[in-house]
C-alpha cells in the first residue's frame, strides 16, 4: 500500500513538474515567435487578443474534426498502418486543442486583473499551437496518402504495348531465376 501511495506522488509531482513546463514564467519573452509575429502580439488590444484567441481555436477545431474523418476512413479502408499514423496525429492535435482551451481561459483570466502580459504569453501558446495543428493536419494527410490522389480530372493515360514476337500472344513475366543460398546457410 505505502509503494501506491509513493507512485500516486511520484506521478502527481511529474504532473505539476509538466504542467508548471508547459505554462511558463508569466514574465517571459516570447522566443517561440518571430520578431514580427512577437511584435504584432506586443501591439495587440485586450480586445484583439481575445478575438484571435477564439478565432484560432475555432480553427484548431476544424482541422481536428478532419483529421477525425481521415481517421475514419483509415478505418473503413482497414490499413493499419494509415490508420495508427493518422491516430498519432489526432492525438498531438486533441492534446494541443485541450492546452490551448486553458490558454484562452488563462487569457481571459488574465486580461480580467489587467495582466496583459500574461494575457500575451497565453496568447503565444496559442498561435505556437495552431502553427503545430496546422503542421499536424498536412501530415495526417499524408498519412492517409491524399495528396497523392489530387489529379487532374481531365488527365488522359496513354499505354503503348510492345510489339510481341510471333507465337507470343501475351506478356507473363518469366519465372525468377534460382538464387543459391550463401554458403554460410543451412541449406545445402
Amino acid at each position: 500500500m505505502r509503494i501506491h501511495r509513493q507512485k500516486g506522488r511520484i506521478t502527481a509531482a511529474f504532473g505539476t513538474l509538466c504542467m508548471l513546463f508547459l505554462a511558463g514564467p508569466a514574465t517571459a519573452d516570447m522566443p517561440e515567435l518571430a520578431d514580427d509575429r512577437r511584435d504584432e502580439v506586443e501591439q495587440m488590444s485586450a480586445r484583439q487578443l481575445t478575438d484571435q484567441a477564439e478565432a484560432n481555436l475555432k480553427e484548431m477545431r476544424q482541422l481536428l474534426q478532419e483529421v477525425m474523418r481521415m481517421l475514419d476512413e483509415a478505418r473503413d479502408e482497414k490499413d493499419v498502418v494509415k490508420l495508427n499514423c493518422v491516430n498519432e496525429k489526432l492525438t498531438h492535435i486533441r492534446g494541443l486543442v485541450r492546452v490551448s482551451e486553458e490558454s484562452q481561459v488563462s487569457l481571459q483570466e488574465a486580461i480580467a486583473v489587467e495582466e496583459m502580459e500574461e494575457a500575451r504569453h497565453e496568447f503565444t501558446k496559442i498561435l505556437v499551437a495552431r502553427d503545430r495543428v496546422r503542421q499536424l493536419r498536412a501530415e495526417a494527410e499524408e498519412c492517409v496518402g491524399q495528396l497523392a490522389f489530387l489529379v487532374d480530372e481531365d488527365l488522359e493515360v496513354e499505354v503503348e504495348v510492345p510489339d510481341l514476337p510471333d507465337g507470343v500472344t501475351d506478356m507473363t513475366p518469366m519465372p525468377p531465376a534460382a538464387v543459391r543460398p550463401p554458403m554460410a546457410s543451412p541449406v545445402r
